[in-house]
């Protein structure tokens, strides 16, 4: 069984914990199980929405710990100050306090005669109460309060019961030191009280029980988001099969320099193996150092066409297409806008179609026809759609693509023209001189002269569909699912030895 390991990041669209999800409900389509287990780490962060089949895969770990917390009646209260009951000043309070390796992480303060908690205060030194936590009568954080070395509250945030944070009040302009650590009470998990000085600890607590708790028999393979929040959480997990996945933008960004394979040795030495989404980084890394990686890629919600795709030479001539995702600076758009003035020049009636998804709701500038060529906008998936069906040459100016934007292009077969300083970036789904060619991000002459070459010739246009065609077919929901099969039965494999 394969349980994959998040933090949700649901700010943006292209993410470890949503991939999962839908491979998951892939998976499970074709008789493979999987859970998908998500952090949560922030507790600022808006959840990832999850309904339907794809709810019974998923569990959030901070929902768990929250749960346990509750189940045991070890209630966290806020004392009601507001009432104006002076008793209320007058609690005998019992105290209990923690260390970690000598050092006072926390002093819990407690109702006395009685099993619910008061307040915890958190400590940056031996004396020093650097944060003070205060909780309700149904156990939910309700005011944190962040103290200077002086033992003064600089600053206040008031929590809903969602944990998510409504009020920030700043006593002055001071900046404050973060306490050296949280604690985390789970009074009977497991059987007995377990106190972890760390978020991280307790939630990799709870992600190896609720692996134990899913999957009794056979060896459980878990996959890792490549991130530190999870990976200090996976840490504390026991399992013995445990992979990291690696994003493609993590293993592309430093690949100049020593800092990434340094940072992927260490994943070999801690983790079963590191998994990465293309068979060129792999076969890179194999080179280099020797060792397999395993490969294996999420869906990346790539458009596939649905019936036989148009030769190049019979589609609209001298015809380009582009992405641009969100580009608040504008660089982007000047450098398609630079890159058409220039093809103007030397390829006849040059159409170039622009597609911003994320402009949906805001009127968008209306063909533009000039002397040579035209430059048109286009926002909706349909229109999207139809592009990818009618032009010959796709050109990239990010220096880090949108992957399901590559795939689609492949997958319609178009030749591709990528202008970035990171080729990394952009090699898996570029084969120069086969299907398109890489150029230096600020060499508008070369994008061009590159461009008008595949436009000016049938044949170059042919062999750039066929390579394109043949890369895309590595990026299908069948060839995805296979790896991961294959994954799931090496785990399989692993616990019958």
């Amino acid at each position: 069984m394969l349980f994959f390991i998040g933090n949700e990041t649901p700010s943006t669209t292209d993410t470890f914990i949503p991939q999962s999800v839908d491979l998951a409900l892939s998976l499970a389509a074709r008789g493979v199980a999987a859970r998908v287990l998500t952090l949560n780490y922030d507790r600022m962060q808006a959840r990832t929405p999850v309904s339907g089949d794809a709810a019974a895969l998923c569990l959030n770990l901070w929902d768990e710990l929250q749960k346990v917390g509750q189940q045991t009646k070890r209630t966290l209260t806020f004392r009601d100050l507001h009432l104006g009951n002076k008793q209320d000043w007058q609690i005998n309070l019992a105290t209990q306090e923690y260390t970690v390796a000598g050092q006072r992480w926390a002093v819990v303060h407690t109702i006395a005669d009685s099993p619910q908690l008061d307040y915890v205060d958190y400590y940056g030194g031996t004396d020093e109460v650097r944060k003070r936590d205060f909780y309700d009568r149904r156990g939910f954080l309700s005011v944190s309060q962040y103290l200077n070395p002086a033992g003064e509250v600089q600053q206040e945030i008031y929590w809903d019961v969602h944990g998510q944070a409504v009020l920030e009040h700043f006593f002055e302009p001071v900046a404050h030191q973060a306490p050296r650590g949280g604690m985390v009470l789970l009074p009977h998990f497991g059987g007995k009280q377990m106190i972890f000085p760390a978020m991280a600890a307790a939630l990799g607590a709870l992600a190896q029980a609720a692996v134990v708790e899913t999957h009794q028999a056979g060896a459980a393979t878990m996959v890792a988001q490549d991130t530190p929040a999870v990976l200090a959480a996976v840490a504390q997990m026991s399992l013995p099969r445990v992979y990291v996945f690696s994003h493609h933008s993590n293993l592309t960004q430093t690949v100049e320099t020593n800092a990434l394979w340094d940072h992927v040795q260490t994943l070999f030495s801690q983790f079963a193996g590191v998994i990465v989404p293309d068979q060129l980084l792999a076969t890179k890394w194999a080179a280099r150092t020797g060792q397999t990686m395993t490969v294996a890629q999420f869906p990346k919600h790539a458009i596939f066409p649905t019936e036989a795709v148009l030769p190049l030479p019979k589609r609209t001539p001298a015809s380009v297409l582009a992405f641009l995702d969100d580009d608040p600076q504008g660089s982007g758009l000047k450098a398609l806008m630079t890159l058409f003035t220039t093809l103007r020049q030397t390829v006849p009636n040059v159409r170039l179609t622009i597609y911003q998804p994320h402009l949906g709701s805001t009127p968008l500038p209306t063909a533009s026809n000039e002397q040579g060529g035209s430059v048109q906008f286009i926002s909706t998936a349909a229109q999207w759609t139809a592009a990818l069906a009618s032009h010959q040459v796709y050109v990239s100016v990010a220096d880090f693509p949108a992957a399901a934007m590559m795939i689609s292009a492949l997958a319609h077969g178009l030749a591709v023209v990528a202008a970035t300083d990171h080729a990394g970036a952009v090699t898996p789904f570029v084969r120069p001189g086969e299907n398109g060619a890489i150029v230096p991000a600020a060499n508008t002459q070369q994008f061009a002269t590159e461009i008008k070459t595949l436009l000016g010739h049938k044949k170059s246009l042919n062999t750039a569909q066929k390579t394109s065609l043949a890369l895309a077919q590595g990026y299908t929901e069948d060839a995805v699912i296979s790896s991961w099969q294959a994954i799931d039965k090496a785990g399989e494999d692993d616990g019958n030895q």
